[in-house]
């Protein structure tokens, strides 16, 4: 078998590059592991190399990338030497439960692991959606860009909406619609899933036997998603999915609370309510960037606070100079996340939406 012959090119980059042949004695053990590797793959297995040390899983990432074709007579020498030398070790499993249940917890069914864990009396992993938060907008948005939407659709609905709403802007296009969409999709996932997917976003394990991930239903979590998207790319957003499910677009319109919403979802008495918690210089440039557009918002705030404390805003308003969009959006993101805050508290609540063709 020491003539058996393997193809490899010669620089693994290109897929073109010209070929030679190898003796298969002459393989190194990182080139017989990529082949062990692409068998298993190849089947529908899987194979776990992040304990590798680094500079071995580059090494046999640089293997496999390096090969083009291996014969059967390769094979079967590669899977001689694997045999060999399995005959000449033990198998040694985990010698404590728990980390033995952490070893094959991945493959057992979600309602399995909360059983095995009270029967041998062990606590259930801390809650991966901590660490989950701990993440940088970019490390998510990262993550999510070539991941199925429906997991990326438990993700952002599982974080702080204005974190999601980041992630969400973080997304190229389509990939932010299509989450977008997934999550009318999630109503019935399950606690122990979605802690699943948490664990993997955080590469950490973790199970709860709770029997639903959220405490808000989809049009709830989508709404506040959107909440705290820019104006454009929520606008833009809510459009395709009206083109998709226009019953659940209607709902998540309802369900969204915006700086334009202000004038008719809030009584001029809760005005001071919330004008109060913004900064200062956020409510300066929220106004003065609001003007243009929403200038009944504008008028409706000032109008219903105290004549002392809008004369100063107003005098402040005509010294700013014009507001970028971003800094405006973000300012005004700013007020209606204090509002929102305040409805949470029940210290402000919101004047239902009027419906379409409803009087007013």
């Amino acid at each position: 078998m020491s003539g058996a012959l393997v193809t490899v090119t010669d620089d693994p980059r290109s897929a073109t590059a010209p070929a030679t042949s190898v003796d298969v004695s002459q393989l190194s053990g990182s080139q017989k592991a990529a082949i062990i590797v692409q068998m298993i793959l190849s089947r529908g297995g899987k194979v776990d190399l992040s304990s590798l040390a680094p500079a071995h899983q580059v090494q046999l990432a640089t293997d496999y990338a390096g090969m083009v074709r291996v014969n059967q007579a390769t094979m079967q020498v590669v899977l001689a030497s694997l045999e060999d030398a399995l005959d000449q070790s033990d198998l040694i499993f985990p010698e404590a439960p728990a980390a033995a249940l952490d070893q094959i917890e991945d493959v057992l069914s979600a309602e399995t692991s909360p059983t095995l864990r009270d029967q041998f009396g062990l606590s259930t992993p801390n809650d991966p959606w901590q660490a989950a938060a701990d993440l940088s907008v970019d490390d998510i948005a990262n993550r999510l860009e070539t991941e199925n939407p429906q997991i990326g659709a438990v993700v952002l609905s599982k974080l702080n909406p204005e974190k999601a709403g980041d992630v969400l802007a973080q997304l190229p296009e389509p990939a932010a619609m299509s989450i977008t969409l997934a999550i009318a999709k999630t109503a019935r996932t399950g606690s122990a899933p979605a802690d699943r997917i948490g664990a993997k976003l955080t590469t950490k394990s973790a199970g709860t036997s709770s029997p639903k991930a959220f405490a808000k239903d989809p049009v709830a979590r989508t709404a506040a998603i959107l909440n705290a998207a820019t104006a454009s790319q929520r606008d833009e957003l809510i459009n395709v999915i009206e083109m998709q499910d226009a019953g659940f677009a209607a709902d998540v319109r309802k369900a969204i609370f915006t700086f334009a919403d202000i004038s008719e979802r809030l009584e001029p008495v809760d005005v001071p309510k919330f004008t109060r918690d913004v900064p200062q210089d956020a409510l300066i440039t929220a106004l003065v960037a609001a003007g243009a557009d929403h200038g009944e918002v504008v008028s409706f705030i000032l109008d219903n606070m105290s004549q002392r404390m809008a004369d100063q805003l107003r005098d402040e308003m005509s010294e700013m100079g014009e507001i970028d969009l971003k800094p405006g959006e973000a300012a005004m993101g700013q007020v209606t996340s204090v509002i929102r805050a305040l409805v949470d508290q029940g210290e402000i609540k919101l004047i239902p939406p009027q419906a379409d063709g409803e009087a007013a």
